[in-house]
């Protein structure tokens, strides 16, 4: 049975409400504290569920079974988690208003991800104001470390203890901050030894004492990454016919994702026309990114919608064929075919595994 109320399954939710207001400067998930949890999925839109206090997107580009685990620590005001994927996922994430998170790769990826239109090397880790979106685009067999903290917390933690101000305005102009060597494993020590220890030994999080030194350590591991900072005013590492390519394939998938279910029949002409590029042009972004066709690339991101609408309790959908014809699929046969090829299983397999409600 489908959920009675719409959700947009494919956008994330933005607010108009004025998040600065006094009373709404403390928004938080409703999570329980002091607890780890390990979750694992072999399912893209379950695992994109599975980060508590975000809002996520995630894309599966490349055909192949998907397998997905998280785990998440949380302490008052700190969420820290280890996340791992391990086919190519295009993402869209969001944290909770008034938190800031750093993305730190693990620097045994045997490939390199993107955060916007920035490479996030080994000499650099990502970062994002809460509420706000931002996107990311992950290879095959990648793991990503991540702090999240409640920003009066870190500023209190910064004007107490180390005497100065949390660089709040600088963080916010940018997507990614430079690190050392020595910082970044400093850094991925202290989060990969939290969850380690918390998972095997859950009692440590029991103890006053324990959570306290826990979080002390968790902050302290942000000081010198904070502490020199300096805003890049471009990103040296892409071309600016790199970071064009990126853009133009933001704007066609928008624009797909705008169209597909006002019963529109998209082609790549209406995709060229509405960005106001040629075919070439477009062609040579889309290979530049993803190293596929628009026509693949769009139409992975159709199928990993319906996959949404299949999977979700929200959906306002109870067949496949009317999800599948919601999306521009009208050749039924096809349609699985492409979608088993995505996702290893029939459209009818997901349906039936249908998240439920808890």
């Amino acid at each position: 049975m489908a959920h009675s109320k719409k959700v947009d399954l494919h956008r994330l939710y933005h607010t108009d409400i004025d998040l600065s207001y006094p009373s709404l400067s403390k928004l938080q998930p409703i999570v329980e504290f002091n607890t780890i949890n390990v979750r694992k999925t072999v399912d893209v839109y379950e695992h994109a569920c599975n980060i508590t206090g975000w809002q996520q997107l995630y894309n599966q580009i490349f055909p192949g079974q998907f397998d997905g685990s998280v785990i998440e620590g949380w302490l008052e005001g700190i969420q820290f988690f280890k996340e791992y994927t391990n086919k190519t996922v295009q993402q869209k994430c969001m944290t909770w208003p008034g938190s800031i998170w750093i993305g730190i790769p693990l620097p045994s990826n045997p490939q390199m991800g993107m955060i916007g239109n920035s490479t996030l090397t080994d000499d650099l880790v990502g970062i994002q104001i809460g509420g706000t979106e931002f996107g990311l685009n992950t290879p095959d067999n990648y793991t990503i470390l991540g702090l999240v903290v409640d920003i009066q917390l870190l500023e209190s933690y910064f004007e107490t203890l180390l005497q100065r101000p949390l660089p709040l305005q600088t963080l916010s102009k940018q997507m990614t901050i430079q690190i050392g060597h020595a910082e970044k494993h400093k850094l991925c020590h202290i989060i990969e030894t939290a969850l380690s220890i918390a998972h095997s030994t859950p009692e440590i999080l029991n103890n006053i004492i324990t959570i306290k030194n826990l979080r002390y350590d968790l902050l302290e591991s942000l000081d010198s990454l904070f502490s020199n900072i300096v805003i890049n005013q471009h990103n040296p590492l892409l071309k600016k016919s790199q970071q064009n390519h990126i853009n133009l394939v933001q704007k066609a998938h928008d624009f797909v994702i705008d169209h597909a279910q006002n019963q529109d029949e998209l082609t790549i002409i209406d995709i060229c026309e509405h960005l106001k590029t040629s075919r070439r042009t477009l062609q040579n972004a889309f290979h530049s990114v993803w190293n596929v066709s628009p026509i693949t690339y769009l139409k992975a991101i159709k199928l990993n919608a319906v996959r949404r609408e299949l999977r979700s309790p929200y959906s306002a959908f109870n067949t496949v064929q009317d999800v599948a014809m919601s999306w521009g699929f009208w050749h039924m046969g096809q349609f699985s075919a492409d979608y088993q090829l995505l996702f290893k299983e029939l459209p009818s397999q997901t349906l039936s595994n249908r998240m439920i409600f808890q």
